[in-house]
């Protein structure tokens, strides 16, 4: 808060205490172990709000090594690193979705770290394994809508690829069973999101779906055709016998019971 003649000017809380998707965020606490990383040599998290997803977590960091040797990890290879080190440490929520790598962090004339001057996140770097393009029409729809929902390029997703390893949360997993499902008129369940999140997965799920519906279809369609080719005497006789063998049945398993 500061104070001027005439009002009050609201800058921020000093401790950088954040709410993000419904939980409150402290973000020295993930600075105190992004810093505790022996590949970091200086680092901060910040939230951000550059794309469609809404805010995000996203960490600043200053490799320990800026001297690119053929031994020096990728950006890549070192996100990864800094997601499994953080994972180890803090809930789910607090593990930043990705990762800026910088030479330096932009510092105020008093040398303290400039959070205002840090840049948008456009050069995020997120946790992608061996990228394995689509092998169908499907996997690639599914790509398509992952790199929407997580604010992506799509040719960087692979079909192996974990949601949440590229950003995703609970909240956005949610959305992304929905429209998978709205999509290919199928029905994907949520848990399976925490199962195995990729897209060849999802793609399989999606085609078992499809198969299953394909079988329903043709049942229905089996039972209107004999329906139709039944006058409505057949029909009451057929309905009748069902009815008794029904009957039977049960009191069958009544006396059983006794």
């Amino acid at each position: 808060m500061r104070q001027h003649a005439t009002h009050l000017e609201f800058v921020g809380r000093v401790d950088h205490q954040v709410k993000v998707r419904g939980f409150r965020i402290e973000l020295g606490e993930i600075e105190t172990q992004l810093n505790a990383h022996p590949a970091v040599r200086e680092a901060v998290v910040q939230v951000r709000s550059d794309g469609p997803t809404g805010d995000r977590l996203v960490g600043y960091a200053v490799p320990a090594d800026t001297t690119p040797t053929s031994t020096t990890p990728t950006d890549t290879e070192l996100a990864r690193a800094l997601r499994e080190f953080l994972a180890m440490r803090l809930p789910a929520y607090m593990v930043p979705a990705g990762f800026v790598f910088l030479d330096r962090l932009p510092r105020t004339p008093n040398g303290k770290i400039d959070r205002g001057r840090l840049p948008s996140a456009e050069r995020l770097t997120v946790v992608s394994g061996n990228r394995v393009g689509p092998r169908d029409e499907t996997e690639e729809e599914v790509l398509r809508i992952w790199a929407g929902l997580l604010d992506l390029p799509a040719e960087e997703i692979g079909v192996h690829d974990n949601f949440f390893e590229l950003g995703g949360d609970s909240l956005l997993a949610g959305r992304m069973a929905h429209i998978l499902g709205e999509r290919f008129r199928v029905r994907v369940p949520v848990r399976e999101v925490f199962t195995e999140a990729t897209p060849a997965r999802f793609a399989a799920l999606i085609a078992e779906g499809r198969q299953k519906q394909l079988g329903a279809d043709e049942e229905s369609r089996r039972i209107q055709s004999f329906l139709d080719e039944v006058d409505d005497t057949q029909l009451d006789r057929l309905l009748h016998a069902y009815a008794s063998v029904t009957r039977e049945s049960l009191d069958h398993s009544q006396e059983e019971e006794k």
